[in-house]
Formats: C-alpha cells, structure tokens, sequence
C-alpha cells in the first residue's frame, strides 16, 4: 500500500472507527469521478479490509465515506462477508503449503501421478551440459536482473495480446522500490536462474516470515526448451521449506502449472459495490449501447473500434 502510494497520486485509506477506537483501514485508488479499484489495480492478488475478522459494516455507507460511487474487486477474500455480499463470482487462488516440509511436499508430488520433478531435474542437467553451470539465487537486487524480467514480461504480455503492465512507469518503479524493502516482516523476492553466467530466467515477488507471494515470472524465450521458468519455480519451493516458510501463493489464474503444483486454494471473489449515482448510470447506459451493438447488424461496421476502446477501456486500469 505504502509502495504504491510513492509511485502514484490517487492511493487513500478511509479510517474505519467503532466506538472511538480504530477498528479497520479500507485503502483504495479513487478516480477523480469517484470511480474506486483496489491499491495497486489489476497488479494486485488480494485486497479489501484490514480489520479485525468479526468487523461488519454497510459497503455503501463505507464508499459513501470514501467517496466513491464504486468499488471494483477481484480477488477479495470471501472471508470478508461485508463486501463479498457484493460478489458477482466467485474464484479461488492456488497456493502451495509448505507446513510438512520439502520431503512431504515431494511424497504429495509424487502422488498426483506428475514426473514434474523427474523432468525438471532432467532439464537442469541439461543447461548444464548444453549451457554452463547452473546457478539460482532468490532475495538479491540486481537492477539488470530485473531490467531483464521487465522486457521478457512485456514481450510476453505483447504475444498474448495482453495490456503490458511494464509499459506504464509506475509499475516498474513500484517493483524497483519492493526490491529494496529488505524488513524482517516484508520484502521484495527477486528469483534468478543462470546457466553458464547467463540470465535464462527471474521471478519478482514478495515475500514475509510465513509467506511467498509467486507474482511476475518471465524467462528467456531462447531457452524455452529448458523450462527455465519451472526449473526456478521448483527451486524457489524447496528454499522456501529450507527458510521454514509455510506457504507459497501462487496467485489467481489458469495457468497449467498452477494446477499441477498447488495442493491447496484460498476462496476470493469479484464484483462490485456500487452506490446509486448519475455517475454510475452513465456508465452502465454506455455499457448497454455496447451491448447492443454487439447483438445488431452494426456490429461488421463498429467491431474495431469497439475492439479498440476495449483496449483503451483495459490500458486505463493501469493509469
């Protein structure tokens, strides 16, 4: 929250009291039309309260107070009943737990049925033979590295037609400064995986005493063959047990891999809250006109500028 609040403008924290005393923070980004998205916007994997678990309040009479006409979310945890009876779906976030150590972790892989570690030891040998030594580190600050994982990520982000969420300014400086957090209760995880002293692939991350937080993973696309990205990940579990972290988050999303490594998930949800405003039937009436454009014998002339403004619509968020 305070990371990002360095890098932008538009982070506030609504100060939530019961019976004089602090009770819970509600931080948010508010848009000069009152439109409100989570701290950080789509960069962040869980937002919503910082309260004491058994707080209720009213979403509208909180974002009344916060001035908002709307609050998006999308990983919020579905603990959070106040503001997850404002759900519109539902998800669930895989994570990996750690709490029996790395053997256990490894009998639990075996299990499934998965040669993921078999292949993964396969391929490290292989950069080894192929490449060069193979050397992984996890916590250091080499800006290069980083520099490094900026252009594979938005390269990646191009290829799937994705926003590149590196093409905004603050989004790197947002990750340059959690690189430099180095507290006993937070910091920012850079991950490098090398062979023959070659940057093959990174991962960016934070991480406290009892959790990882598996956030941007990139990789040299030269070296796909070698699953670097994997082969780091792999690594990155079995520190984590050695350092007696318990947890490893993976983070929302429909990624393969996710699938195949998480022995666990934690339940969040999307939606909205929303206060009855012209502001918000404005936007909803353009959302309809869409809609039916979508749906009419028009739609052959206006898709591309609707694909368009879609575009625009998603590279807003990160604004």
């Amino acid at each position: 929250m305070l990371a990002v609040a360095r890098v932008r403008d538009d982070v506030r924290i609504t100060i939530i009291e019961d019976g004089g005393a602090v009770a819970g923070f509600f931080p948010h980004q508010r848009s000069p039309l009152g439109f409100g998205r989570p701290v950080g916007g789509n960069l962040t994997d869980y937002h919503g309260l910082i309260s004491r678990r058994d707080l209720v309040i009213d979403p509208l009479e909180l974002l009344r107070a916060s001035r908002l006409v709307s609050w998006e979310f999308s990983h919020l945890p579905i603990e959070q009943a106040s503001l997850a009876s404002c759900r519109s779906a539902s998800s669930r976030s895989p994570v990996i737990r750690l709490g029996g150590g790395w053997e256990r972790y490894c009998d639990w892989l075996r299990g499934t049925g998965t040669q993921i570690l078999k292949k993964q030891e396969y391929y490290r040998r292989r950069m080894e033979r192929e490449i060069g030594a193979v050397s992984i580190s996890h916590g250091g600050c080499d800006p290069a590295a980083l520099d490094s994982l900026f252009r594979w990520k938005s390269e990646q982000y191009l290829r799937s037609g994705l926003v590149d969420v590196f093409a905004f300014p603050w989004t790197r400086e947002l990750l340059r400064g959690l690189m430099d957090c180095r507290s006993r209760t937070f910091r920012g995880v850079l991950s490098e995986l090398r062979a023959g002293g070659r940057l093959v692939a990174a991962h960016f991350g934070i991480g406290t005493q009892e959790a990882w937080h598996w956030w941007f993973p990139a990789y040299d696309i030269a070296f796909a063959k070698y699953s670097p990205g994997m082969v780091l990940l792999i690594d990155a579990v079995e520190t984590a047990c050695d350092e007696g972290v318990g947890l490893i988050d993976l983070g929302r999303g429909e990624a393969e891999y996710k699938a195949r490594l998480s022995n666990d998930s934690i339940p969040i949800c999307l939606g909205e809250v929303r206060v009855p405003s012209i502001r918000i039937r404005a936007r909803d009436g353009l959302s309809r006109g869409k809609d039916r454009i979508r749906r009419s014998p028009l739609y052959a002339l206006a898709r591309r500028p609707l694909q368009w403004a879609g575009k625009l619509e998603r590279r807003s968020r990160f604004h």
